[in-house]
């Protein structure tokens, strides 16, 4: 079966400048949750971010794999695939240690 992740969205607070986009795999299978969750990190802040949907563990695994580097993974809710601590289990590298904050 293929999964299809909703195309990134960049919000960007109007005082952000240049900094950095904080790029977020927002994980859930309830696309309201996602979107929920995607506000409430975006409000009050002037940082920059860049969300990635996934409604299943294993297309947030394969987000975090494709860059490797500047990505985050936040829990919205469950997904159908998988127990949150399968997910965690799945991220981590060598020696038990999780390669992106979650």
């Amino acid at each position: 079966m293929m999964f299809q992740a909703d195309p990134p969205t960049a919000r960007r607070h109007p005082d952000a400048g240049s900094r950095e986009i904080l790029h977020v795999i927002v994980a859930g299978r309830s696309p309201g949750d996602r979107d929920w969750v995607s506000e409430l990190l975006h409000s009050g802040t002037t940082r920059s971010f860049e969300f990635h949907s996934a409604d299943t563990g294993a297309l947030a695994l394969a987000q975090v794999q494709a860059r490797a580097e500047g990505e985050r993974i936040l829990l919205a809710g469950p997904v159908d695939d998988m127990e949150p601590l399968e997910l965690l289990a799945r991220l981590a590298g060598p020696g038990g240690f999780l390669y992106c904050p979650v």
